[in-house]
């Protein structure tokens, strides 16, 4: 394929995955216009049960981008071979890490529902199961990243916005208004992704099997989760962090103001995502590609205008759909600039994780853990919080900028 057409199927997969995304985020975003059937700091605490399921997924981030790496570069039948072995003995293993860590919560059941302000367990169960969904799903959509099967990966983000909203309102409306009302409205479009992934991609877990290099699997696995995990600690920690310190009324307001803020990363995200598989293979065919120079350039592009736009309507947003939390308008400007220098970093992020330049995964993980623990001490206003979040981003595409500029190592 030419440079020209190269071009042009980025440029085209990149559009559809992020025209799902949009139309993925419009109908999360519906989700959120049901704070105001709840009761107050019911809101905060879903938005707290989001962050841990994102948590939840930290190790499953790395799934995900190493089986894009083994799918994208599996052009060998050996190689094939021991993908198929791969997908299902790591199935296994992180129903095993799924289980230890539903142990724990279950022993710290009662410690965590008073910090979180949660009126029963239950919303901790249902987060539980959906984390399983969580665990196991990375590994499925990383084999349709990696086959570049982004059409179907598009459509299962589609159908996972789709059953979040549509039984979130039904349960919220019919049955219970409240944190737990949503996260089954949450796990329901996680199970029809899950379905729709699981589906699409049966020709690569249900092959022949052989056995694979699982101590080198291990390594990378861990390098993998390191780099991309200190990225998604940076996008969704700030809520669990910061919750117990301020009134349940300002905790809703933030939620609704990140909510919003963060969009501009997952509106870029997909961007990354068509851009891994096409490294990865470029660089197990011995082939060139300009797909991390046309990223950057559009990353940096569509966050910048992204920032500027929710600036510019937050105002009108507020008034329509969070009219009870207008004091997060004055705060909206530094949020959504505080999230752009994290959007480029995820490019930078992956691109190296792409090309399995792992020497950065230690670095960023120690920007990781000095955000936590600079919010954990420091968070006496909204204002604070923001430009805690907004320094650490910068610090974290500094060190991933300063890795991406070093001379590639002469073997991967």
């Amino acid at each position: 394929m030419n440079s020209a057409e190269s071009r042009k199927t980025f440029f085209r997969q990149s559009t559809w995955m992020m025209s799902a995304t949009v139309v993925g985020g419009a109908m999360m975003f519906l989700v959120h216009k049901l704070n105001n059937r709840l009761p107050e700091g019911e809101y905060a605490a879903f938005g707290i049960m989001l962050q841990l399921l994102q948590w939840l997924a930290i190790p499953a981030v790395g799934l995900q981008m190493i089986f894009a790496q083994l799918a994208a570069g599996a052009v060998t039948d050996q190689q094939t071979c021991e993908l198929h072995g791969a997908v299902r003995g790591v199935a296994k293993a992180t129903f095993g890490l799924w289980l230890v860590f539903a142990v724990g919560v279950f022993f710290l059941r009662d410690q965590l529902a008073t910090a979180w302000g949660l009126s029963s367990h239950w919303p901790l169960w249902v987060t539980l199961g959906t984390g399983l969904l969580s665990l196991w799903l990375p590994i499925l959509m990383g084999l349709l990243q990696g086959r570049q099967n982004f059409l179907w990966m598009g459509w299962a983000t589609i159908f996972n916005a789709a059953g979040r909203v549509i039984f979130s309102f039904l349960i919220v409306f019919l049955i219970s208004a409240t944190a737990l009302g949503i996260m089954v409205g949450a796990l329901m479009g996680m199970f029809a992704c899950f379905a729709v992934a699981l589906w699409e991609s049966r020709s690569v877990w249900s092959g022949k099997t052989s056995a694979f290099n699982w101590e080198g699997w291990l390594r990378r696995l861990g390098m993998l989760t390191f780099g991309y995990g200190a990225y998604i600690v940076m996008f969704s920690t700030d809520v669990m962090l910061i919750s117990s310190h301020f009134p349940r009324n300002e905790m809703d307001a933030y939620v609704a103001g990140g909510t919003l803020a963060r969009a501009i990363v997952q509106f870029t995200a997909p961007l990354a995502a068509v851009m891994f598989p096409k490294i990865v293979q470029g660089l197990a065919l011995s082939e060139k590609t300009d797909a991390f120079k046309v990223t950057v350039v559009g990353v940096c592009l569509l966050s910048g205008c992204a920032a500027v736009g929710l600036t510019v309507v937050s105002p009108y947003v507020f008034t329509y759909v969070f009219s009870e939390h207008m004091m997060m308008v004055p705060f909206m400007a530094s949020f959504a600039w505080a999230m752009v220098p994290l959007a480029i970093a995820n490019v930078l992020v992956n691109n190296l994780m792409a090309q399995s330049r792992f020497i950065v995964s230690p670095f960023l993980a120690l920007v990781a853990v000095g955000y936590v623990v600079t919010l954990s001490v420091k968070h006496d206003s909204i204002q604070q919080v923001i430009m805690i979040q907004g320094g650490f981003n910068c610090l974290m595409l500094a060190v991933a900028a300063a890795f991406t500029l070093m001379k590639k190592p002469s073997s991967r």
